[in-house]
This record gives structure tokens, sequence and C-alpha cells, in this order.
């Protein structure tokens, strides 16, 4: 089943997050305002939660449905995390010997898990 419960809060997030960083990144935003980042990794962990959430309750994610604790949950959405910053050192957006470079990576990780945190109060409800 496609359409359960899930999708439409995925989907908005999801809309919301791809909004924002397009105008993030016809603005300069990252560069000029440095809480930005914050919200987008809050969002991007929020939405991955969500994403995961409904892909699990669709009739092809069944099987992954049993092991799909809150737990699990956040832990995917902290590997999501990991390979973002990969992603992110990859194409150049970060470097190893940029100042601060470690806490940054760190503040990204627990600001994508509190997003997760939050999208696990959404399914226990």
């Amino acid at each position: 089943m496609f359409w359960n419960k899930y999708f439409w809060p995925s989907f908005l997030v999801m809309i919301l997050v791809v909004g924002l960083h397009w105008f993030a990144l016809l603005n300069d935003i990252y560069d000029t305002v440095q809480w930005y980042d914050i919200v987008m990794h809050f969002l991007g962990g929020l939405w991955v939660f969500l994403f995961v959430l409904w892909a699990i309750h669709t009739q092809y994610g069944r099987f992954f449905l049993k092991h799909a604790s809150i737990r699990n949950l956040i832990f995917f959405v902290l590997v999501v995390g990991v390979l973002w910053e990969i992603l992110e050192i990859v194409l150049g957006f970060m470097h190893f010997s940029d100042p601060g470079y470690g806490f940054d990576v760190f503040k990204d990780l627990v600001i994508d898990i509190l997003g997760a945190i939050c999208g696990s109060i959404f399914y226990k409800k």
C-alpha cells in the first residue's frame, strides 16, 4: 500500500527541506546565516525518520517492520547523517583542515538525531 498515514507527513517535510535548501542556495544563506545549517539538519533528520517510517509500512517494507524499533530507526538516521557528512567531504563542501570541522560534524549528527527523536514523538502519537 503506497498511501499510508506516514506518506503525507514525510512528503510535506521533504518539500519543506527542498524548498528551504533551494532558497538557501539562491541567496547564499549557508554562508551568511550560521544557524541555518542547524535547521536543515534537524529537518533532514526528521524527514529521514518519517521516510523510513513510511517505507516500512508499505507492502514492500513489511519485512523490515519487525525490526523497526525507535532505536533502530534513529540509528538509521545517524547512519544517513554520517553518509551525508562523507558526501560533503567528497563534494568539497567541507575539509578536514577547516577550523571547527570535528565540532561541526558532531553538532550536525546530534541535530539529525534530535530531528529523528521529534519524528519518534510523531510516531508514538
